[in-house]
């Protein structure tokens, strides 16, 4: 970390849904009580069950009972997805992030650079430490139209499963650290174009782009600018012109929630890249170490 890392108060833990937030502890023990049911659940999953015995990985479906008749999940862009259910909907499954720790932005993004240099991309592709940790996981799958006809509108979600860090028993959460890319292209067109997804800050102050209410995370490190006398956070590092991530949906069914099109007989092309930022100046010292993460994603109407 960059910074001293700040204390954390005693039974004072961020839980996902509710990502605002609080400028004083007034407020964030009152989102804490509304939140009790939801974060006593995700809190038994992390800490009780964690990921061990029952870490599904990285899954990838069509939802059941959806119009996207026409659309095939490919675990390459020239195969269908290997699994399909007793409903006729196709779906894969991949790892997830094992024995993980932070990284910075820049490494991750270096690595996502190296990878689309791939001809055939396709499944899981690993950034690795020195010592054999993971620091980044991207996923790689398809996404077919089969339709002669018609394009076909839908939604990509996609959810947080089992997650623990047991070396680090006190970081009981992910959110603090944890970054989404999501990478959608249309096959063969050579684009790269994607999107950075993160919690929003807990600062309680925006960014020099959007204003004080504006509470973006920075992609990696940041500092403070004072415009018109409140102090703003304004990104040092940046990915291409992009300094701040999307939020995280503030529904603790989905994390992220993308709607889209594919067009008649095309493909879409999906990587999604998932990391631990160690350079977040809002961490709070008890990064994960050894940590396990599974995530879920699906299409939709």
């Amino acid at each position: 970390m960059s910074k001293e890392p700040k204390p954390v108060p005693e039974n004072d833990a961020k839980f996902p849904g509710m990502f605002s937030l609080a400028r004083n502890r007034a407020l964030k023990k009152a989102a804490i009580w509304t939140l009790a049911s939801s974060a006593t659940l995700f809190g038994l999953v992390c800490l009780v069950g964690g990921i061990v015995g029952n870490n599904r990985g990285f899954t990838t479906r069509i939802d059941r009972g959806s119009s996207l008749k026409d659309i095939v999940l490919k675990s390459t862009k020239n195969h269908a997805a290997g699994s399909v259910d007793e409903d006729g909907v196709y779906f894969l499954a991949a790892e997830g992030l094992t024995n993980a720790r932070p990284t910075t932005a820049e490494k991750v993004f270096g690595f996502c650079k190296d990878l689309y240099k791939l001809e055939d991309l396709s499944g899981t592709n690993v950034l690795y430490d020195d010592a054999g940790s993971q620091l980044a996981l991207a996923y790689t799958f398809y996404l077919g139209n089969a339709s002669e006809t018609e394009d076909q509108n839908f939604t990509f979600y996609i959810s947080l499963g089992a997650y623990s860090a047991p070396t680090n028993v006190k970081a009981n959460n992910p959110y603090a650290y944890l970054r989404v890319l999501v990478y959608a292209n249309v096959e063969g067109q050579g684009t790269h174009a994607h999107t950075i997804y993160a919690a929003p800050s807990d600062r309680g102050i925006g960014t020099v782009d959007g204003g004080e209410n504006d509470l973006r995370e920075c992609l990696s490190e940041y500092t403070d600018v004072t415009v018109d006398g409140t102090t703003l956070r304004r990104p040092t590092y940046f990915d291409e012109d992009v300094g701040y991530c999307t939020n995280f949906s503030p529904n603790t069914a989905e994390i992220i929630r993308q709607d889209s099109k594919i067009e008649k007989k095309s493909i879409l092309r999906y990587t999604i890249v998932t990391y631990f930022e160690g350079n977040d100046y809002e961490c709070r010292g008890d990064f994960p170490e050894g940590a396990g993460l599974s995530l879920s994603a699906h299409f939709g109407d």
